[in-house]
């Protein structure tokens, strides 16, 4: 006889959390890389001594602005393949991740999401150079895609593309609030494109450059990374009206298969990347400290990345109102708040 419907999932979930605890409270690697723009000491800690030399003339945005090219070869900006990536896992924390390091002097990432190493290796690398954001030669790039944690092709591909001292950042969370957080960001996902379908605001979406015979190298791609992805048991998503029938099936089992269910089996994809990485090039990081101490796990990921000390206590403000700590800027009184995250 089949167990009641929630021992089911309390009983897979336990032990997939006692996984994932076991996976963050490891020792940790701490990075001896060191990159640096120059810094000085303020009041509130080390700030950035050459701010005028960053390589946009807009804030960090969808809409930034570069330099004039002649001003940004004069001062040594460029693109080029990123030093650190962001690898998953999804909604576990790693947009408000990338929007706390997007306010480093050290750090320079591209807005959105670039996909390269799952779904668009087809473009080829001088593509993924295009999608960098300019940098001074002393920053460190770094890119976030959470999709590459589940990706079978993706460790592999990184460790043949990205230099042999690349860092990677992990961010966990409890796979039970993973796995609702996902289905809700599907079903809100859902909802905006029937309110397109509809004459609502469209729906965003990213054309790529495709000429004829990068069609057909996408076509042979997607067969390829489809076999390799089924072959590890990375699975896709089967969602339908509500979380537990999305989780379970009719006769009481857990549908292992669907993947929100299997993106929360962390080991079985870490395992994936320890055998391309070295240990100690992979951070991971409790999402709960980016909702309960983003201060420390940024002074990891700080030291991790060789970053010099930036981020102070005093950058991070709790806000009452909508319960999760915004980014305060001690020099400008201004409070920033990242946007909930639809890709991640």
């Amino acid at each position: 006889m089949a167990l009641p419907k929630a021992s089911v999932l309390l009983v897979l979930f336990a032990a997939t959390a006692l996984l994932y605890i076991g996976i963050i409270y490891i020792d940790q690697p701490v990075s001896n890389i060191h990159y640096g723009v120059e810094v000085a000491e303020g009041q509130y800690g080390v700030i950035c001594k050459d701010c005028n030399k960053y390589c946009y003339t807009s804030p960090y945005n969808k809409k930034m602005v570069p330099l004039p090219e002649e001003e940004l070869h004069q001062i040594g900006c460029e693109k080029r393949l990123p030093q650190a990536l962001v690898i998953g896992v999804k909604k576990s924390g790693t947009t408000a991740l990338k929007h706390f390091l997007s306010f480093h002097p050290q750090l320079a990432s591209p807005v959105d999401e670039v996909h390269y190493f799952d779904n668009r290796y087809f473009m080829g690398i001088d593509w993924y150079i295009s999608q960098m954001p300019y940098a001074l030669r002393n920053q460190t790039v770094l890119e976030k895609t959470p999709r590459y944690f589940v990706w079978a092709d993706a460790p592999e591909r990184a460790s043949r593309d990205l230099s042999s001292d690349l860092r990677m950042i992990v961010v966990l969370r409890d796979p039970i609030p993973r796995a609702v957080s996902d289905f809700v960001h599907i079903k809100f996902k859902d909802n905006l494109k029937k309110i397109a379908e509809n004459g609502g605001k469209p729906v965003k979406q990213i054309v790529l450059p495709l000429t004829a015979e990068l069609k057909k190298v996408r076509d042979k791609q997607k067969v390829s990374d489809d076999v390799h992805n089924k072959a590890i048991g990375s699975s896709f998503y089967d969602v339908v009206e509500s979380f537990e029938e999305s989780v379970i099936d009719p006769d009481g089992n857990v549908k292992g298969h669907n993947a929100l269910v299997d993106t929360g089996i962390y080991v079985k994809y870490l395992r994936r990347w320890y055998e391309k990485f070295p240990r100690d090039q992979i951070l991971v990081m409790d999402g709960l400290d980016l909702i309960k101490n983003p201060y420390k796990a940024m002074k990891s990921v700080e030291e991790f990345l060789g970053l010099n000390s930036h981020f102070t206590e005093k950058h991070f403000y709790f806000d009452e109102e909508k319960h999760f700590f915004l980014f305060s800027s001690p020099n400008k009184s201004m409070h920033e708040c990242f946007k909930r995250s639809n890709t991640s």
